[in-house]
Order: C-alpha cells, then sequence, then structure tokens
C-alpha cells in the first residue's frame, strides 16, 4: 500500500539565473546556476565574481567549503566565543586542508595548503579574511613549499580581494576569484531544505544542524579533551562531519593533516586517512581524530597462520638484504618497500580503531552506536584516548 504524507509547509522558489562556463563535464553543457529565492547571505548567487567565469563543478565545490567554513564559524563562536583566522583547501568540495590560527591570517593559509601537498593542486581555497597583495603571493608562490613543479588553486573565495590580488591571481586562466562580505562570519542557518534529485524525483530533509560542543558530548573514554585537543577535534569534526561518507578526519596543531572520505568501509577510511597525512609528511601522533559513523568493532579476531607469518619473515629478510647493497638505487629501494609494504597490508587486519590507537591518535569524536559500543569505548579507555561519544542521531553521513 502506497503511503504519502503531506509535504512540509515551505516554498522552493528557483528563479532565472546566470549561464556557467561549462556543465560538470563539458559535455553537459549548457549549465545555469539557478536562483532559489533564499535569503541566505552566503548562497552562491550572491557571491561577486572577481575574476573568471564559474563553472558547474566550481560553485559545488564552493557551496560544499563554505558550509565547512560556516560550521567552523559557528563551533569556534560556541567554544570559546573566538573567531580565529580560518582557511580551507578543498577539492571537489571534499576538505584536503584546513587550519586556524588566532595570531595572524598567513599562519593558517601556510597550514591549509601544507594538510594534503598533493591533492590541494587544482583545487579550491576560501577564507574568512580578506585577501591582499601579499596574502595573494602566499598563494601564487606555495609550489615551492609543497614540492609540486606545476600547482596552482582553480577557485579562491575571501571576503574581499585588494585590487593588487585581483591582479596578481587573476594572472591564471580559469582560475576564478570570488568575494562575499558575509565569510567573516555569517549566521548559522538550520532553517533550510536540502533538495537534490533521486532519478526522477527528488530527496527533500532538513539541513544538518548538529554543532559539536563539550555539552553535546554524552560521555568520554577516560577524561576529557584538554582546550587545544578539542579545538583539533572541531576542525576534525567540521571537515569529517561536511565530506562525503564514510569518512575519518584527523587534525593537529590546529589543522588537518588527514582525511579519507568517500569510503565503503571504516577500515579503509582509517587507512586513507593514515596514508594521506603520512604522503604530506605529517606526524601522527598526538592527533585527534573524527568519524562520522560508529566503529563496528572494537579489535580484530584473526589468528595469524604460521604460513603467513614465514612469508612476512621472508620478505622481511629479502628487503633487507637488497636495501644493504651498496649499489641499490634510490628509486628501486623504494619499489621494494613498496612492495614488502602491500603485502604488510594484505595481511593487516586491524580494525580502525587499533589503527588508530597505533597511529598514537590521543583522542576522538565518535556516534556512540553499534552492538561494539562498550567494547570500542572500553578499548580507547584502556589505550588512553580521550573520545568523545556524541548522540547515535547525530552521525555525520554527508553526500549521498
Amino acid at each position: 500500500m502506497e503511503h504519502t504524507i503531506p509535504f512540509p509547509a515551505t516554498t522552493i522558489k528557483l528563479e532565472n539565473g546566470i549561464i556557467l562556463a561549462y556543465g560538470e563535464n563539458r559535455d553537459q553543457s549548457p549549465a545555469w546556476l539557478v536562483y532559489g529565492g533564499t535569503d541566505d547571505p552566503l548562497a552562491p548567487s550572491r557571491f561577486k565574481w572577481e575574476s573568471g567565469q564559474p563553472s558547474f563543478i566550481s560553485i559545488a565545490d564552493l557551496a560544499q567549503i563554505t558550509d565547512i567554513q560556516r560550521l567552523l564559524v559557528e563551533s569556534f563562536q560556541r567554544f570559546n566565543g573566538r573567531i580565529p583566522y580560518i582557511v580551507i583547501a578543498g577539492k571537489h568540495g571534499n576538505p584536503c586542508g584546513t587550519a586556524i590560527s588566532y595570531e595572524h591570517p598567513h599562519t593558517a593559509l601556510g597550514k591549509a595548503l601544507m594538510g594534503d601537498t598533493v591533492a590541494v593542486m587544482g583545487g579550491e581555497v576560501i577564507t574568512n579574511f580578506p585577501i591582499g597583495d601579499d596574502e595573494a603571493q602566499i598563494l601564487l608562490n606555495s609550489p615551492q613549499s609543497i614540492g609540486r613543479e606545476k600547482w596552482g588553486l582553480d577557485l579562491i573565495a575571501a571576503p574581499e580581494f585588494s585590487p593588487g590580488a585581483v591582479a596578481i591571481l587573476g594572472k591564471k586562466q580559469g582560475r576564478r576569484l570570488l568575494s562575499n562580505p558575509s565569510l567573516h562570519g555569517s549566521p548559522f542557518s538550520t532553517n533550510q531544505w536540502v533538495v537534490k534529485p533521486a532519478g526522477a524525483d527528488w530527496l527533500c530533509q532538513r539541513t544538518p544542524s548538529f554543532i559539536l560542543t563539550r555539552k553535546e558530548v554524552q560521555s568520554w573514554s577516560g577524561k576529557e579533551m584538554n582546550s587545544e585537543q578539542f579545538e583539533n577535534a572541531l576542525i576534525a569534526f567540521a571537515c569529517c562531519w561536511r565530506a562525503s561518507s564514510n569518512t575519518v578526519a584527523l587534525a593537529k596543531d590546529r589543522m588537518l593533516i588527514g582525511l579519507g572520505c568517500g569510503q565503503q568501509d571504516r577500515i579503509a577510511c582509517v587507512r586513507l586517512c593514515l596514508d594521506r597525512a603520512y604522503r604530506a609528511g605529517h606526524d601522527t601522533r598526538g592527533s585527534i581524530f573524527a568519524s562520522d559513523g560508529f566503529f563496528p568493532y572494537a579489535k580484530s579476531t584473526t589468528k595469524y597462520s604460521d604460513a603467513g607469518r614465514q612469508t612476512l619473515i621472508g620478505a622481511m629478510q629479502a628487503a633487507q638484504i637488497t636495501l644493504n647493497s651498496r649499489s641499490v638505487e634510490p628509486d628501486f629501494a623504494i619499489k621494494v618497500m613498496a612492495n614488502l609494504s602491500a603485502l604488510i597490508s594484505s595481511m593487516d587486519r586491524r580494525e580502525g580503531t587499533e589503527l588508530l590507537i597505533d597511529a598514537g591518535c590521543r583522542g576522538g569524536i565518535v556516534p556512540a552506536d553499534g552492538k561494539e559500543l562498550p567494547n570500542v569505548r572500553d578499548l580507547f579507555e584502556k589505550s588512553g584516548l580521550a573520545v568523545g561519544f556524541v548522540a547515535p542521531e547525530h552521525r555525520g553521513f554527508s553526500k549521498h
């Protein structure tokens, strides 16, 4: 039997918009940004184009990282009544670098660009402070610091740009510069709707409104985080709760150092997150994690066979003999270690919880859900991690 209920009393008004450079893929052109008749000051249509013509992807990415920036502004406002300098570097709308600083915007810029030094190429950056000539030079000259010969951002959004910054950054063909004064700090709105196509139909739901605060943490494994750790938790939480699910994020020293998003299982999220952190040269010891969903198991029960153990020992010995050779070239040594790493990964049956503990995490944020919750909490507590558990209805699934 078909069941229907009255649609909520709201009106979604679509008005004529503007034509975009091209669609999500060029064979999907033409594409438009259609005005939604909203009073939201951070709606994409409220941004001023300082340089370039946005495409379908750049507008979609802008909307997603704007959402993360707005969440961080609200989170820190509630945490200590102070809004720091905030920079989010994204790629396809998912953060690959995020950083804050209370002292200087240049600190936040530098840390955000160093979050994932490979993924940031061709990405987007959004700030809650103006981009002047000096800030433009940082954004322009970062290739030397991240080790990429060819590098450049496709989109930069800020409250405003100096004429010099527009001249400096607008030289690259195709780079979009968009300004909006409300990026300084726009009220967090909870009375909006998310509408997206589902085939020929539409899905409609409330916008996510959960804000992480100490009061929202139902329980802790062991002692609570200190203030510095909780600042990192807010960064990891905002990036994790708004990235494509499933997601695990890592933050340390007031910056995002790893993000594993869009994975089919939570172990893969953790592995990808750690891999990105290590690839960018970050030390995960002392970091704080966030997981948008619960961990289904506390510990692995896999027992390794004698044959498997001997295979691993043999591979390690062979690699050691090869690497001890004086004639071995660095490139070949890397390939040898890569093959050994692949073998280890194929045998590694640790759960996500164990991977995070072994990586040296000192705490995290996770929904209090799942049949194994008591065991998960117990494992974190015995391992000395300050993990905060939030109500299960506040899980952070996103971008389905």
